[in-house]
């Protein structure tokens, strides 16, 4: 029983740490991502601007 617990512990650990990893990279990309993504947009409202006129 005891062993099953400190398993989990373990993984729990891990998944933890990967969070943490997974969260920082996030943070990095999420703020290249919104960048992109502004951009993006800008061009796709230009986009459906023109559409909407024609």
């Amino acid at each position: 029983m005891m062993l099953i617990f400190l398993k989990f512990d373990f993984v729990f650990i891990i998944i933890k740490e990967k969070c943490i990893e997974n969260i920082l990279i996030m943070g990095y990309f999420g703020k290249v991502f919104k960048r992109v993504l502004t951009k993006y947009f800008s061009v796709v409202k230009i986009f459906i601007f023109h559409v909407l006129i024609l």
